[in-house]
């Protein structure tokens, strides 16, 4: 028996340091520090999950014992609308030639991180672990930068909003947000011994801390906010949960004005709509989109590369930060479809996890929460996001995905996300 225990522990450690270096590679960190093009490890990194993809559907095709729920073959439907609108859009509403889109598919295929997770058999507590590991390793990797600049983070150097002078580092932020708020519910819903939860606190408040101060993503901390409410309202009759709800309270109350005051300048600039602050910014974004949107008859204008010059937005005149226009980005590029699959996966998901909150043993209990959380955080927002159709979000939208699909497994509910 102890020997059975101590290989299961050996087997989720191996599967939890396997996650964490994919995750990690999800960036590209890990080949440009071995020294590889920025492009060569993009094209393996989507290669190795195809194959990941490859493999589940050999698995199912030859164990009949793996029948699988419609969830497990939703990374591949999400890829398959990708594919088909590109196509339909390339072919008879913007006529291009097929290396103009065919190739740029390939950014989509870190959605089948689903498939990867499948293989080796991760749990989702495994992958909690490996997400938590992971933002601990990237805060650490910040600090280090702060004291004594790493060059091979210049890559991820981005311009900073608050402060000309800070060196504001943009890295794995979707699954660093994810992370934080894991742990926030690991300290929020776990019954832990009281070392353990104030441990487990200062973890949390510097890896916040770090994040914030050196992702500088308003939209993010926005995420991080609604997270934070929807994992106290899922523990409102905890009184731990009441305490730390009262402690982050009198911080932000006592922290908000001073930082306000400080960066009062900087803010009226963000919002100014006459003189191209950010809000401005975005809101020009979706009204282009809008437009696109209508041009494309509702279906949308697919996927296509960057370095295209026919009919392509990405390299027309009018091109005005795509990407920062959250899921108006994905309305015009995949259009009904893409909604629909946003809507379906949220929606479903969200009341999958909600039974599995309410059937999982209490040990586990903060992963469904922290999952609900996370989806909502990111939907409930200003500029609403659509992690399963961005080319830059898909890999996390497989790792959601994923939660929903194993959680529904470990709690035994069936028709999940049918």
């Amino acid at each position: 028996m102890f020997l059975a225990i101590n290989k299961r522990k050996l087997a989720s450690s191996l599967r939890i340091l396997l996650i964490t270096l994919v995750i990690f590679e999800s960036s590209q960190l890990l080949s440009l520090y071995a020294g590889f093009s920025k492009e060569l490890a993009g094209f393996s990194f989507s290669a190795f999950f195809s194959a990941t993809f490859a493999g589940s559907i050999y698995l199912i095709l030859t164990n009949k014992r793996h029948n699988e729920n419609l969830a497990f073959y939703y990374p591949a439907l999400i890829f398959f609308v990708v594919f088909i609108v590109s196509m339909i859009s390339a072919a008879f509403l913007f006529p291009k030639p097929v290396t103009d889109w065919l190739p740029s598919l390939y950014a989509f295929l870190p959605i089948f991180s689903f498939y990867f997770l499948y293989l080796i058999k991760a749990t989702a507590e495994d992958l909690a672990k490996a997400l938590i590991t992971t933002t601990i390793l990237v805060t650490l990797l910040l600090c280090l930068d702060s004291l004594s600049r790493i060059e091979l983070l210049d890559q991820y150097a981005r311009l900073s909003i608050f402060d000309k002078y800070n060196r504001r580092i943009v890295l794995l932020k979707n699954e660093v947000i994810l992370g934080i708020v894991i742990l926030a519910s690991v300290v929020i819903s776990k019954n832990l011994r009281p070392s353990k939860t104030i441990l487990c606190l200062a973890t949390l408040l510097f890896c916040l801390f770090v994040q914030v101060k050196t992702m500088e993503s308003r939209l993010g901390l926005v995420a991080f906010i609604i997270s934070f409410i929807t994992i106290f309202f899922f523990n409102r009759t905890n009184k731990k949960a009441a305490a730390l709800l009262f402690l982050a309270g009198a911080m932000l109350l006592l922290l908000l004005p001073s930082w306000l005051l400080q960066n009062s300048e900087i803010i009226k600039s963000a919002v100014n709509l006459q003189d191209g602050g950010n809000i401005k910014i975005r809101i020009e974004t979706v009204l282009f989109l809008k437009e696109i949107f209508y041009e494309s008859y509702g279906l949308g204008v697919g996927m296509m590369s960057p370095t295209g010059n026919t009919n392509n937005i990405l390299h027309s005149n009018q091109y005005i930060n795509f990407y920062d226009g959250g899921v108006f980005a994905t309305i015009a590029q995949f259009g009904a479809l893409g909604i629909y699959i946003w809507y379906r996966v949220n929606f479903h998901g969200i009341k999958t996890l909600n039974n599995a909150a309410k059937i999982t043993n209490a040990e586990n209990r903060y992963i469904p929460i922290a999952i609900i959380a996370f989806i909502l955080g990111l939907t409930i927002s200003p500029l609403p996001l659509n992690l399963y159709l961005q080319p830059w979000s898909a890999f996390v939208g497989g790792i959601v995905i994923y939660f929903i699909w194993r959680l529904a497994k470990e709690s035994n509910i069936k028709n999940y996300l049918n």
